[in-house]
């Protein structure tokens, strides 16, 4: 399976061990496909900047060097994704419209987010062709 995490399990497993670090190995461990984009990228360097210590910051971007190694993860481009921000612009907020979009890609089998706000609990969102790839981190961890 290719899934999509949202910025916000990088942000917890690096910053932290056990199960919120768990999450992001799992993938990896059970031969699934990790997806970034560059918008999460992009996100993920101003997230460290400002919620890490620049020691912190350098352990994190150390683990996402470790996730790349494992030859498991791949990177989606605005390229790839653009044919779908206007409608996912239509379901959530414009930060995560990119996010949405990514998810939207036939080849996208899941999106790992703890945002109930505007996913897990997007009341269009859930009436909506994209609903079921939509998954909170404990159902992932079921599944897999």
């Amino acid at each position: 399976m290719n899934i999509l995490a949202d910025s916000n399990l990088y942000i917890a497993s690096m910053r932290r061990s056990g199960l919120k670090r768990k999450v992001l190995w799992r993938i990896l461990e059970t031969n699934n496909i990790l997806v970034l984009t560059d918008f999460l990228i992009a996100e993920l360097r101003e997230n460290f900047q400002e919620l890490y210590t620049p020691s912190q910051a350098r352990i994190a971007l150390d683990l996402l060097l470790q996730y790349l190694s494992t030859g498991l993860l791949i990177v989606k481009t605005a390229q790839d994704y653009k044919q779908h921000l206007k409608t996912a612009a239509e379901f959530v907020p414009p930060k995560d419209t990119p996010i949405l979009a990514a998810a939207m890609l036939d080849d996208i089998d899941l999106l790992i987010t703890w945002d109930a706000k505007h996913f897990l609990n997007n009341v269009k969102l859930m009436q909506s062709q994209w609903e079921a790839k939509i998954k909170h981190p404990d159902e992932l961890l079921e599944m897999l």
